[in-house]
């Protein structure tokens, strides 16, 4: 299989039964409204809580319970179980003061990687199931970086302006499709071409305007040439990022800015609370703030410069305005085990002598890029940005656990006989 065949695309998609066309449709069709309509869809209200964008993807995983599989990765099921308790917890113990709509907000951030995880179970029940998640994360990235280089165009041309000071992303889709590029194009071509569409998708996160955008294509670069280097070479990687981060620290204004400094007291005052009470270890559920008052008053005063603005304007802010990175956002409420069960499905790529395939490549690739994207940003909480990082995450576990066991020249998935594995 390659990564880009739209002939292969259509064989596979056509071979699939009417059913599971629609299905495959209607999944696509999600992560297209996002990528074309962004906020505007994923905000679009219909009534009270209820939002469009949530109600249809609900609607895509309902549906996908109805595709029978036995297909399943256990440590994600058993996050969802734990994550599902802990949300019955919090309500049965419930500050009545707080909304209801607090806790399943909260809980979204396990809510959206359930619902793409039963998406991904029944897709992987289809024929050339791996085909066509692959080539559809692959042709979403490509739409993304046309779109956000036109975007860019139009910018210029409308502002008589460069588009690189200021958060100018299509939408919040577009991010991930870049850095996804990116990777993609390490993985697809050789020699000086892949060197100048990298540095070309390089430039166009430079008009992202956010600086962990170009910042996830530096890992996603550095990590290609880890995963194939010798020891002594990665040795020399390793030193060179460490070199490189200290060079962004000191040098690159935006780095050491009051939005970076807010970001690192918000995950100091949030780790030294979780380490003191032990709510590292078992989380704090649902429903509850982020942080204290006095951590409250601290970063405001960062935002003093700009006024009566403030990040934490109102009381409930406190509860939806999470530290700015998903992963100590999941262990804040369900603590470590959260990213432990999500590292478990991943473990084959820690092997010594494993070996990538060119589309495992791809996928550890943009996984790579996407989580570091989601450790600076408030990504896997949100309608708008969670399902694209899941589905990436999700493909890639699932090939993992189910592809010809040894064989890793091709992407042949192996009988349903792994069901006892972890």
């Amino acid at each position: 299989m390659t990564l880009f065949d739209f002939n292969t695309f259509s064989r596979s998609f056509s071979s699939l039964k009417i059913g599971e066309k629609v299905f495959i449709s209607l999944f696509v069709l999600n992560i297209l409204l996002l990528l074309f309509f962004g906020r505007d869809y994923s905000k679009f209200e219909l009534v009270g809580p209820f939002y469009l964008q949530d109600v249809f993807y609900g609607f895509i995983a309902v549906a996908a319970l109805f595709f029978k599989s036995k297909r399943r990765i256990k440590w994600i099921e058993y996050l969802i179980v734990i994550s599902l308790l802990y949300l019955g917890y919090s309500i049965l113990k419930r500050n009545l003061e707080v909304p209801l709509s607090i806790y399943l907000r909260q809980f979204m951030i396990f809510g959206y990687m359930a619902a793409t995880y039963f998406i991904i179970k029944a897709i992987f029940n289809f024929k050339n199931s791996h085909v066509l998640l692959i080539q559809t994360i692959v042709y979403v990235a490509l739409l993304s970086i046309t779109i956000q280089f036109i975007y860019s165009c139009y910018y210029t041309v409308v502002n008589n302006e460069l588009p690189f000071y200021s958060r100018n992303y299509f939408s919040p889709v577009i991010v991930f499709g870049v850095l996804v590029a990116g990777a993609f194009f390490l993985t697809k071509f050789e020699g000086i071409k892949r060197q100048l569409l990298f540095i070309g998708a390089f430039i166009i996160s430079l008009t992202i305007g956010h600086d962990s955008a170009y910042l996830s294509l530096i890992f996603i670069y550095a990590a290609f040439y880890f995963l194939k280097a010798s020891i002594k070479i990665k040795i020399a990687i390793v030193i060179l990022l460490i070199v490189s981060l200290v060079f962004f620290l000191i040098f690159v204004p935006t780095f050491s800015d009051v939005n970076m400094s807010w970001r690192v007291i918000y995950w100091r005052d949030i780790f030294i609370s979780m380490i003191e009470n032990g709510t590292i270890l078992y989380g704090n559920g649902f429903g509850v703030p982020y942080l204290n008052e006095d951590t409250v008053v601290i970063l405001n005063d960062l935002f003093k410069h700009l006024g009566n603005w403030t990040v934490f304007s109102s009381p409930e802010k406190v509860f939806i305005v999470p530290p700015h990175n998903s992963f100590i956002t999941m262990i804040f409420h369900i603590g470590v085990l959260s990213i432990t069960f999500l590292v478990l499905p991943l473990k084959r790529l820690f092997y010594a002598k494993y070996e990538y395939s060119p589309e495992i490549l791809f996928l550890v690739l943009a996984l790579i890029g996407s989580s570091a994207w989601a450790f600076f940003n408030v990504i896997l909480e949100l309608p708008h940005s969670a399902s694209y990082f899941w589905v990436i995450y999700f493909t890639l576990v699932f090939i993992l656990k189910y592809r010809t066991v040894g064989d890793n020249n091709n992407l042949e998935l192996k009988e349903n006989n792994t069901t006892n594995e972890r």
